[in-house]
């Protein structure tokens, strides 16, 4: 007997904590946050957006303020796209082309920035004023109501309010104000400073945006409240500016400054992309590239300084006048010139020594799309595209600068010969001037604790010093100091370059270390592995072999410029006490080879938010080192390891019985790599470790005089507050 299937209608649901989860994962520091709240303003026809920051030392009480003068919302706007997730309306408008009354197209299109309230506080006020309205709408939010309620996010009431006008009071006032109260993390002056500088390149003017500004008021940090963009691009050494066409075709305009700081012009077309078969799909571009050599002296005769470039330093994209993060923050080398300049350093230009921009519209390159968290654009083939054009425009700007940074680059042999010349001549200047009757002369003066007279005369009443010669002398002197200064220069350029050489050199040196003793200890545990067939019982090899092949994936990175791994292990709380007794076991063959006995004393246990390679790596180069150098020696009462956890004080320690660190070393042990007793050694791991725990925010030091630690070699490893 067959029955006939039942069909019934089912729906999605969504819980209230999804508010929490898209707050939390979607934006990533609160600095992205206001920029989004910031260009809803600009999206919604504001001309000026302000920022008000109070409290900040006390996160309870901080209040985060965003206002804009812009058309505001009105209820059906409240109800329907500002309160309904991923809601496409802004996307629809950018689709059909539609633009606001001030000739604005959207920057948002996805519908979750508005979930950058969350991020910044845990309780909203928002008010807004349509414009031509004579009423004012009131909706407040508490963000704790959504991630505790266990229910549906539709369950969640929010009360919305209609009032007299009394935040836009004034006849004819509009806007939007967003009042964010109670911060999820302490606000710092550093990260002040960071939302400055991000608000004073986050519009362009070059690029379509002249009608637009934001203010800044901080009371705890007045000094960081000037946005005024310092145009530093004005002082360039070289500057290419590049328009560049749907096909590829470019027109460029590039200019430098000769030695005596004189501009100079040179026009061209050019092609940058060099697939004929097909054009580059991201669309147009505007690129423009400033470029300075590493030499103090000539930058600050254009008015800036090394620092001020660094600091500055980076290609960033704009879209419609606004920049698209990350693209240009410190750090960001996204085209990859330092890895260019690493393969040849006296050609190309690293990531340090340019400032550049790239201006897109939406319209024109509709097929660059911002990622989901809005960090960025998805790296589909139109960003390939863009990168590869980009990259194009730098290397061009490498040519055509080439010729004019060789008449600038002096060798260094030549320099030093030009000031060996100087420093004779004002060896000379001194001798001639330096004679017995001179000292003669002079002795009645410096007696009487005079500074001596401007010209001495002899017995004859002739002059012996005489104001020209010591012009000369002086003369001669500030020569010889541009000379010094000249070499000086250039030998921090080329130590800058250098430097990157000896960088990819650690690199592979410091992964070297590593591989040998991961792949070792993997080696175990695929030992381990290989007897399951007789035992039915896996145990932890496969847990080993995760640990280890994650460590190598961690070092792969310092490889970049070899191999690039996009993923590696994410921080995450771990257990100290978990990732401790893996490596006992996985070093327990060694143990009972050198008759070691291990003496945990770990009752307690602690997490710290790393990965889990970084800790095991920390833990497992000074197990290494502990069960090497027990190795070497026979302690009366046996080879003895004793491990101590903290978790009061959130330390590990490991000591052992066997030899005690060289005092030749003691100073060096964890500052300088390749510092090294052991023969045969390589002198990284606790120079690495010391950089991990570093990173983390945490530390290592040799401890001894405790009573928890052996007679021997003793470290202690502090790992950060929670």
């Amino acid at each position: 007997m067959s029955t006939s299937p039942i069909e019934s209608t089912v729906k999605f649901g969504v819980a209230a904590r999804l508010v929490a989860i898209l707050g939390q994962h979607l934006i990533r520091d609160n600095t992205v946050g206001l920029m989004e709240l910031i260009k809803n303003g600009y999206d919604a026809d504001a001309d000026h957006v302000t920022v008000e920051m109070y409290s900040l030392a006390e996160t309870d009480r901080t209040t985060i303020i965003v206002q804009d003068n812009g058309d505001g919302m009105t209820r059906e706007t409240i109800t329907g796209p500002w309160l309904t997730v991923a809601h496409g309306h802004k996307e629809a408008t950018k689709g059909r082309q539609g633009r606001s009354l001030r000739g604005r197209i959207p920057l948002g299109e996805k519908g979750v920035g508005r979930f950058a309230v969350h991020k910044l506080g845990r309780r909203l006020t928002l008010v807004t004023r349509p414009t031509g309205y004579a009423t004012e709408l009131v909706l407040q939010i508490d963000w704790d109501d959504f991630e505790s309620s266990q229910d549906s996010i539709e369950s969640v009431g929010l009360q919305l309010t209609e009032r007299n006008p009394v935040v836009f009071g004034e006849p004819g006032a509009h806007g939007t104000r967003l009042e964010m109260v109670g911060a999820r993390e302490k606000w710092q002056r550093k990260d002040v400073a960071k939302l400055q500088a991000s608000l004073m390149r986050l519009t362009h003017p070059r690029f379509g945006v002249s009608d637009f500004q934001v203010r800044l008021r901080c009371p705890e940090f007045r000094d960081l409240e000037d946005l005024t963009n310092f145009d530093i691009t004005e002082k360039y050494m070289f500057r290419l500016e590049c328009r560049v066409d749907e096909t590829g075709v470019t027109t460029y305009e590039y200019r430098w400054r000769d030695r005596d700081l004189r501009e100079n012009l040179d026009k061209g077309v050019t092609v940058l992309w060099n697939d004929r078969l097909q054009p580059p799909v991201c669309g147009p571009l505007i690129i423009q590239l400033c470029a300075w050599l590493g030499r103090q002296r000539t930058v600050q005769e254009l008015g800036t300084s090394l620092e001020q470039i660094r600091i500055l330093s980076g290609v960033s994209i704009y879209r419609d006048g606004f920049r698209i993060l990350p693209y240009g923050d410190e750090g960001d080398d996204w085209l990859g010139l330092d890895k260019r300049r690493i393969n040849n350093p006296s050609q190309r230009f690293g990531n340090r020594q340019v400032i550049g921009t790239v201006g897109v519209d939406q319209i024109r390159n509709m097929a660059l799309m911002d990622k989901t968290n809005r960090e960025g654009l998805q790296e589909n083939q139109a960003y390939h595209d863009l990168k590869a054009l980009v990259l194009s425009a730098v290397s061009l700007l490498e040519n055509l600068s080439a010729g004019q940074r060789h008449e600038q680059h002096k060798t260094v042999m030549e320099r030093k010969a030009t000031l060996n010349e100087e420093v004779n001549r004002l060896d000379n200047a001194v001798r001639s001037i330096t004679t017995p009757q001179l000292q003669s002369n002079m002795e009645p003066h410096v007696s009487a604790g005079n500074e001596g007279p401007t010209e001495a005369y002899g017995e004859s009443g002739q002059v012996i010093l005489s104001l020209e010669q010591m012009k000369e002398i002086v003369e001669t002197a500030q020569a010889v100091k541009a000379s010094a200064s000249a070499i000086v220069d250039m030998q921090e350029e080329e130590r800058d370059a250098y430097l990157q050489l000896v960088g990819a050199g650690l690199a592979a040196e410091r992964f070297v270390h590593e591989m040998d003793r991961q792949i070792a200890l993997a080696m175990d545990a695929c030992e381990a592995l290989r007897s399951v067939g007789l035992t039915g019982r896996p145990g932890n090899a496969a847990k080993f072999l995760d640990l280890f092949v994650n460590s190598l994936r961690g070092e792969l990175r310092t490889m970049g410029q070899l191999r690039y791994v996009r993923r590696s292990q994410r921080a995450r709380e771990v257990s100290v006490r978990e990732i401790t007794e893996f490596l006992l076991l996985a070093h327990d063959r060694e143990f009972s080879e050198l008759d070691i006995e291990v003496d945990p004393w770990m009752d307690d246990d602690f997490t710290v938010f790393m990965s889990e390679a970084a800790v095991a790596q920390v833990v497992g180069n000074i197990l290494d080192n502990a069960i090497s150098w027990l190795g070497t020696v026979q302690p009366e009462g046996g080879r003895r390891l004793r491990i101590d956890l903290d978790a009061g004080a959130r330390t590990l320690t490991i000591s052992n019985n066997g030899p005690d660190v060289d005092p030749l070393v003691r100073d060096r042990l964890f500052i300088k790599p390749f510092v090294t007793t052991k023969e045969n050694g390589h002198g990284l791991g606790m120079y690495l470790s010391a950089e991990i725990m570093k990173r983390a925010g945490g530390s290592i030091a040799l401890v001894s005089g405790d009573n928890r630690v052996l007679e021997g070699a003793g470290l202690i490893v502090r790992f950060p507050q929670p």
